[in-house]
């Protein structure tokens, strides 16, 4: 293949149709949530706060230390990840859809567990149970909800090298099976009663998800703030069947970062740029964030257009926990973490 039809290739692969509008954090690249939940895509530019898989592949090669880590990840509503869980396992997509219907807010609600193993250069991730929940309203006068409800369980392997010393390249695998419900209809549709004749129109779909997501990382290291500089692409693969509220749309992720030593502690400021076939708008392609290290706490904080966040993480011993909060102007989330390492 010549460089310039491999040129038009990757044109085109970036500029696939745009799919509906899910929030990002419905579907993850097999990271730490809480890493994501605090820091946002800029996750994949920076490297200081690291608790399960990194965002970036390549930054796996950085730590040669072999880790075990495992987590539990809660969100705002637990009333609702229970209502996913009983309409996943128990047919109860009726009551579900009645709450969607009868809230005019915006509803989120997620959960997880994560176990991690991590060696020089390797990491395996299994997230055994992962269950998301959003729904909004379209319009207050003539109501249509907007639902979509998972239960995901998934396999993540990042292997990384070293191509110079300054340089890594790495890359995750990862398999995802996924239960969804995914509907958009009146609330009406919703509160009237169902016949035992009549199907309902909310059946869950099962997903099979193979990716492949490769990155790099480049860092001066004889510089005083050690600048980085990092790419990567995500999405990269195959569903079956396809699904608007998981797609697997390639996005191609580009940013850096710089760490200065302050008084008390380390900070990390990064900026992340992003490209895929959804952006419709140059405000939604970046986004900054900073981390600042002291002792055995970090705060971060993560700002784009359309939302920002705040986490605070602490290190204790072996035992971390981590509150999160995230303000994306039309609904507010808090989320906790709890974990093990070793």
């Amino acid at each position: 293949m010549s460089v310039r039809s491999f040129l038009i290739s990757v044109l085109m692969l970036f500029s696939l149709p745009a799919l509906a509008n899910y929030p990002d954090f419905i579907q993850e690249s097999g990271a730490s949530h809480y890493v994501v939940r605090s820091l946002g895509i800029a996750c994949f530019s920076m490297t200081s706060v690291q608790h399960g898989l990194p965002c970036n592949p390549a930054a796996i090669a950085l730590d040669q230390k072999a880790k075990f880590d495992s987590s539990i990840f809660i969100g705002s509503d637990l009333t609702l990840v229970d209502m996913v869980h009983g309409a996943m396992d128990n047919g109860e997509e009726y009551e579900l859809y009645k709450k969607a219907a009868t809230t005019k807010d915006i509803l989120q609600a997620e959960a997880s567990l994560s176990t991690t193993l991590m060696g020089p250069t390797r990491g395996l991730s299994v997230d055994p149970y992962r269950i998301v929940y959003y729904s909004k309203v379209d319009n207050p006068t003539l109501p249509f909800i907007e639902v979509v409800a998972a239960e995901q369980r998934s396999v993540n392997f990042q292997l990384a090298s070293f191509v110079t010393q300054n340089w890594s390249f790495g890359t995750q695998f990862r398999y995802s099976h996924i239960k969804v419900i995914e509907h958009y209809f009146a609330a009406t549709e919703a509160i009237a009663e169902q016949s035992e004749d009549e199907a309902p129109p909310w059946a869950s779909t099962e997903l099979d998800q193979i990716s492949v997501e490769p990155g790099f990382l480049y860092q001066w290291l004889d510089k005083q703030w050690e600048p980085q500089v990092t790419a990567a692409v995500t999405n990269f693969g195959y569903s079956t069947p396809k699904s608007e509220a998981f797609p697997l749309r390639p996005r191609l992720l580009v940013g850096g970062s710089v760490k200065p030593w302050m008084p008390l502690g380390r900070l990390e400021a990064g900026l992340q740029l992003q490209g895929h076939s959804q952006l419709d708008r140059w405000q939604d392609v970046y986004r900054i964030a900073f981390a600042y290290t002291l002792g055995g706490g970090t705060l971060t904080y993560s700002y784009a257009e359309l939302d920002q966040s705040t986490a605070l993480l602490f290190d204790l011993g072996n035992l971390n926990l981590g509150f999160a909060y995230k303000d994306e102007h039309v609904a507010q989330s808090v989320f906790l973490q709890g974990g093990y390492r070793m």
